[in-house]
């Protein structure tokens, strides 16, 4: 008697470890999500990486979780500085548009990490911006952005199954929320 595993069908390829050049093809406002320090507003940014493409020809893509702030400790602050390899200015700190990378190239350092689930998983370790010199891949992914302020739906169809989930959550919390309390007349005196 013989057990027999092989490699699933359509699995998941990490994308290599190691510094690549990198375009943003993805901006999505995710909405409130849950974290360990409570509902925080979250926005997700992919890039792909088309020198190293995968077995399909497809690119590799990688995609990171940011909270939605500029605050100087925040990692969303901290990558966008090396990525544009400046400081913000104080108009720009008053209300910056991350929309504004989507097309953009940089410098992404991708390292493989297991989960708390021991799933391996290719992790942004870094970002900053292409030294000059350095050529840019012809872009692969069609752009892809996704405001919880104006929402398309034919945007959203375009976004991997587990984001839509994510973003349906939020979505669903948000709608609620926006949603008056039902009216309570057991207060009424008479």
């Amino acid at each position: 008697m013989a057990l027999t595993v092989r490699k699933p069908e359509g699995e998941f390829q990490l994308a290599p470890q190691g510094t690549h050049v990198g375009r943003c093809y993805m901006v999505v406002d995710m909405g409130l999500q849950d974290t360990p320090f409570g509902a925080k507003h979250k926005i997700r940014v992919g890039w792909e990486l088309s020198e190293e493409p995968m077995e399909d020809g497809r690119p590799f893509v990688v995609s990171k979780e940011y909270t939605a702030s500029l605050h100087p400790d925040s990692t969303l602050a901290q990558d966008l500085i090396s990525w544009r390899g400046r400081a913000f200015t104080d108009e720009e700190l008053a209300g910056f548009d991350v929309f504004k990378v989507l097309g953009a190239y940089c410098m992404l350092t991708v390292i493989h990490q297991i989960s708390k689930t021991g799933k391996q998983y290719a992790n942004v370790k870094s970002v900053t911006s292409v030294p000059k010199g350095v050529p840019k891949p012809e872009a692969k992914n069609e752009v892809l952005s996704f405001s919880l302020e104006s929402p398309d739906e034919e945007m959203f169809n375009k976004l991997p199954e587990w984001l839509q989930k994510k973003v349906n959550r939020a979505l669903t919390q948000k709608a609620q929320a926006d949603e008056p309390p039902p009216f309570d007349d057991s207060r009424i005196p008479f």
